[in-house]
């Protein structure tokens, strides 16, 4: 077994631990550890040298769940890729998955994971909750929080009433598996989070026409 660091020019730095011939002289398996979180790196190089990997061909990347985007870069044809996304708080059910994700709590057991790695290897899936869709209204509230409003002054530019809003608030906060509006604040300066805005240009939806709809 054999770690790397590497050190990108933006400054941030990942650990990838070679796998190959951990179980078997045959079979390859590549398994990157990639997160900027380093003490999570070391925690899971610990647990990996006490944990043999039974699947060949296959190119484990288990990363933050925070870094999703950031790690698609390392997704490779020439093996099986299995994306293993480290949940510390929220799940992100409401990422676009380009590439399906197994998600395993930060305190997972070592038993959890040898179950969990060859569940993956073997193309089994964990049910997982429906994809997050966000209706027009709901949209454009998250919009408004986004841009730092308050429920005070989202009611007051729509012209709707304050436990409206509230109720609607209510609802895209549990849709992004935020169950505090603290969960949502520490949500909100995510990296994957930001990135899934920009993508689906949620801060330019409001629409007074569409807003109106909420009274």
């Amino acid at each position: 077994m054999r770690a790397i660091e590497w050190i990108f020019p933006h400054g941030s730095r990942f650990v990838e631990v070679d796998m190959t011939g951990s179980a078997s002289s045959v079979l390859k398996t590549d398994t990157r550890l990639l997160s900027e979180n380093l003490f999570l790196n070391y925690g899971l190089e610990s647990l990996f040298k006490d944990v043999a990997i039974i699947a060949g061909n296959v190119n484990y990347i288990i990363f933050d769940i925070d870094d999703y985007y950031t790690v698609q870069q390392y997704i490779t044809s020439t093996f099986k890729t299995v994306l293993i996304g480290i949940v510390t708080h929220n799940e992100y059910n409401f990422i676009d998955e380009h590439h399906a994700i197994y998600r395993i709590k930060v305190d997972a057991s070592i038993a959890e994971w040898r179950e969990l790695l060859i569940l993956a290897a073997a193309g089994q899936f964990f049910p997982r909750s429906e994809k997050v869709r966000l209706t027009a209204n709901e949209r454009n509230v998250l919009a408004m929080l986004v841009k730092g409003m308050d429920i005070r002054q989202i009611s007051c530019e729509l012209n709707v009433h304050l436990k409206t809003i509230y109720s609607v608030r209510y609802h895209v906060l549990t849709k992004l598996g935020c169950r505090t509006v603290l969960d949502y604040q520490i949500l909100s300066v995510s990296k994957a989070f930001t990135h899934w805005l920009t993508i689906n240009n949620v801060d330019n939806v409001i629409s007074r026409v569409n807003s109106k709809v909420i009274a």
